[in-house]
């Protein structure tokens, strides 16, 4: 913590980020250490932007059926109850799917191949947000597929 992050949120912590590049991939952890004497809670997400062929050819595959998802796109944001364990983007999105930890795949046909996006250990949620129809930020060539603590 600093004066000025204790100015906005009144708890003091330390942050460590690693970030890990080998053979099997890019990993990255967040730590979060309570360096004072009351307890807190917190949010965060790892947002990651995934480079794929074209939006319309992705297909994010996970535990989805039956968990609600948090559509913010929505006005007032609401909660939807996914019917499948595919997601495909086809309108703006900014969702986020309640209790999905794990492995979470991207499926991209236009590549012809699939990421895995795996979290663990306080990630409790999966984000899911892509700018549709929005050109000047590229939407076709994007996903945000992230681990977060997003609802509690």
């Amino acid at each position: 913590e600093s004066e000025k992050t204790l100015e906005i949120w009144p708890y003091p912590f330390k942050a460590l980020y690693t970030v890990t590049v080998d053979e099997d991939g890019l990993k990255t952890k967040l730590v979060i250490q309570n360096t004072g004497d009351k307890p807190f809670e917190f949010t965060g997400a790892l947002h990651s932007y995934f480079d794929i062929s074209n939006i319309d050819d992705i297909s994010i595959v996970g535990p989805f059926k039956g968990k609600e998802i948090l559509d913010r796109m929505q006005d007032p944001a609401a909660k939807v109850v996914s019917e499948s364990d595919a997601i495909t983007i086809s309108t703006e999105t900014d969702q986020v799917v309640e209790g999905v930890v794990g492995s979470v795949k991207i499926n991209d046909k236009g590549k012809g191949k699939s990421l895995l996006v795996s979290s663990t250990q306080g990630w409790a949620d999966t984000v899911l947000w892509n700018p549709y129809g929005n050109e000047g930020m590229g939407y076709k060539k994007f996903v945000c597929v992230v681990a977060a603590a997003a609802m509690k």
